[in-house]
């Protein structure tokens, strides 16, 4: 035993010795652990970042007409640090960046979000708001029913500095989109304005098994027609029995949308000849289909795809579930 111990003694002894030798020497490498790794500076020629460390985010707003996919930042960073993308690196700014900051032994990512300061502040046709979509330079506006679409009076509220061209309180022929130009002290950018008669805005419908919205009983199907009526001023309810019993006007919809989540095998009255050939109908004349969930099984019956190619419910298959047969049909899985 007392040999044991000895034997024992020693061997702590070497590795609390090797431990604390390596703790100095490290191999000549000293960790550094402290070092500052915020963003100091953030700017694009003039125009400065507003840094938030505690998030670590940027958030810098362009002047308008900048083109997005080639911005070339200037970033100030501790001394020794270094940043990826460098900075002085044309970068596409479109979506948020993300920039790695590295000191020492540590780094620290930073999301850099960019938005363009707007030259257009509002834009009415026939007093009705429309929306302006910045990122595709389009406006929608939606004017009361009946409108004479060949005489509609504009009114645009500008930031300091800009104009347009048709010039805001001028009357406009909207029979077809129309181009307006903005042009400010650095950049002319157009947009295309589509004005469109409220009545001539088709409905959106929300399909079901169940009689009536508030009858549905399965909770995800409920929380997809309660997002649905939320969102969608025009948007309708249509039962299958309706279209069974031939008392739903599809052609009135532009898009409906079937949200089916209470069974993997759909209901008997989707297979139903009548509502079969109607729904075929309605989408052979331009109607749309969104089926989310097992509704993606109707796209077999509805002839949107070769019989029996439609997607399925297959277990214990590949990751991802994509196959490809030596005849070049495919198919997924759920």
């Amino acid at each position: 035993m007392k040999r044991i111990s000895i034997v024992y003694i020693s061997f702590i002894a070497a590795v609390l010795l090797s431990v604390f030798s390596c703790k100095k020497e490290n191999n000549g490498m000293a960790l550094n652990l402290t070092a500052p790794v915020d963003i100091i500076d953030f700017s694009v020629d003039a125009t400065k970042g507003t840094i938030d460390t505690a998030n670590s985010s940027v958030s810098i707003q362009l002047p308008f007409g900048t083109d997005f996919t080639k911005v070339t930042p200037t970033i100030t960073i501790p001394s020794g640090a270094s940043i990826t993308p460098a900075s002085g690196t044309s970068v596409n700014l479109t979506n948020p960046v993300q920039f790695r900051l590295i000191n020492g032994n540590v780094y620290k990512n930073f999301t850099v979000t960019a938005t363009e300061t707007p030259a257009i502040l509002a834009f009415k046709a026939q007093g009705n708001s429309g929306v302006i979509d910045e990122p595709t330079r389009t406006i929608k506006v939606i004017v009361p029913p009946g409108s004479d679409m060949t005489k509609i009076s504009v009114v645009v509220t500008l930031a300091t500095g800009a104009a347009i061209s048709p010039a805001s309180g001028t009357v406009v022929d909207f029979t077809n989109p129309v181009q307006f130009t903005v042009t400010t002290a650095t950049a002319s950018v157009k947009y295309t304005v589509t004005a469109i008669d409220e009545n001539a805005d088709k409905p959106v419908a929300f399909l079901g098994l169940a009689a009536s919205k508030n009858e549905i009983s399965n909770q995800d199907e409920l929380a997809a027609a309660n997002w649905f009526f939320a969102n969608y001023a025009k948007g309708e309810y249509v039962s299958l029995d309706a279209i069974k019993n031939g008392t739903a006007n599809l052609a009135k919809y532009s898009v409906i949308w079937w949200h089916e989540d209470a069974t993997q095998t759909l209901p008997d009255i989707a297979y139903d000849n009548t509502v079969v050939t109607s729904l075929k109908a309605y989408r052979a004349a331009g109607g749309n289909l969104l089926l989310t969930t097992f509704a993606a099984r109707w796209i077999d019956a509805l002839g949107v795809v070769p019989a029996f190619k439609g997607p399925n419910n297959v277990f214990g298959d590949n990751i991802g579930g994509q196959r490809q047969d030596g005849t070049n049909n495919w198919g997924f899985s759920i």
